[in-house]
């Protein structure tokens, strides 16, 4: 069986082992939901609450008003990323 090979534009989400990762959310058709300073900190302080709750060390974050990106050390279960960003847009949704 000849060897799959990933593409670049759409990896697969491999969340199996322990390490860094660099995470990218948008809004819903990147809509700048986040415009204000006010909205701002929201998602900032939503988002450092929840990798602290789940154990991801943020590195480096950048906020926008439609999108985000962060670079964290992921805890023993990488796999609890896919709960952490459920829980913040849950919040962020309300």
């Amino acid at each position: 069986m000849p060897k799959t090979i990933d593409w670049p534009h759409a990896p697969p989400h491999r969340l199996t082992e322990r390490g860094t990762y660099f995470v990218t959310a948008a809004t819903y058709l990147k809509a700048h939901h986040f415009r204000s300073p006010q909205r701002l900190e929201v998602l900032q302080r939503g988002l450092l609450t929840v990798a602290k709750d789940y154990g991801w060390d943020l590195e480096a974050w950048a906020i926008f008003s439609n999108h985000y990106h962060f670079i964290a050390k992921s805890p023993n279960d990488p796999a609890s990323l896919q709960t952490m960003l459920k829980v913040l847009h849950v919040k962020l949704s309300g």
